[in-house]
């Protein structure tokens, strides 16, 4: 099925992201790799004010036990989370005396959200496909 195809992919892209470098410094300050922004973003705080790497985590479980409306939901919640962490860096990064074109934000950031939309992608695909072929309705024994 498509969906799986996708929710595997994105699956693969994200733990890609954890490897390259998702937040590029400048001299004085060291690259953030993906697997630090990940372990970072578990701290409590983190977690009320970026919410999208347990967004993410949580739409992919919720694939796995098949509430894939609610996985989409949660996708597209994680999305514009990651969207707004990106605003922010690259608010951040217009003083710099470093100019690239897309801020501080590294391959690892553009891995990280294409594996959010492509979660969000896989799910909708599942709603439409179970919208094509409905499963019957079990019948209990009496």
């Amino acid at each position: 099925m498509a969906g799986d195809r996708l929710y595997w992919s994105s699956i693969a892209t994200y733990v890609v992201s954890l490897g390259l470098p998702a937040v590029i410094g400048t001299h004085s300050d060291p690259n953030m790799w993906g697997w630090e922004a990940f372990t970072f973003s578990l701290t409590p705080i983190a977690i009320v004010a970026w919410p999208s790497n347990v967004g993410y985590v949580a739409a992919a479980l919720l694939y796995r036990l098949h509430h894939y409306r609610t996985a989409a939901v949660v996708s597209v919640i994680a999305v514009a989370d990651m969207a707004v962490v990106g605003c922010i860096f690259q608010s951040e990064s217009r003083g710099s005396p470093i100019r690239l074109p897309f801020g501080f934000l590294g391959p690892g950031y553009f891995a990280w959200t294409a594996a959010g939309v492509t979660m969000g992608v896989s799910a909708s695909r599942r709603i439409r496909e179970r919208r094509r072929h409905p499963q019957p309705i079990r019948q209990l024994p009496d």
